[in-house]
């Protein structure tokens, strides 16, 4: 399996010449999300799901509903437009330069 962090299995500080995409907006598939509120059990959380007018913020509380109420929804289709292949994407939070002197108590 792929790993996520650049560097493999020894994650490493940020550096400048890591390619980067920056950030991008999520791209949500409008008939999944539908699907997806069609398959909540519950009339009341899906009418509420249903009214939110604006389809990223309608995805995202589909996404919360599924993860923490899995129960509500008798089908889980996914909710993006595209799928992405796993590729080197992490680093650790902080550049080299910042943790240089840094030591841990005993």
């Amino acid at each position: 399996e792929t790993s996520l962090w650049f560097g493999e299995t020894e994650p490493r500080c940020a550096h400048p010449d890591d390619p980067s995409g920056g950030e991008t907006e999520t791209a949500w598939d409008e008939r999944r999300v539908a699907e997806a509120i069609d398959a909540c059990v519950d009339p009341e959380v899906a009418a509420e799901l249903r009214a939110e007018p604006d389809l990223a913020r309608r995805a995202m509380n589909v996404l919360f509903m599924r993860n923490y109420y899995p129960t509500r929804f008798s089908a889980r289709p996914p909710l993006y437009a595209e799928t992405h292949a796993r590729a080197p994407w992490l680093t650790l939070p902080f550049r080299a330069e910042d943790f240089v002197g840094v030591t841990f108590p005993d």
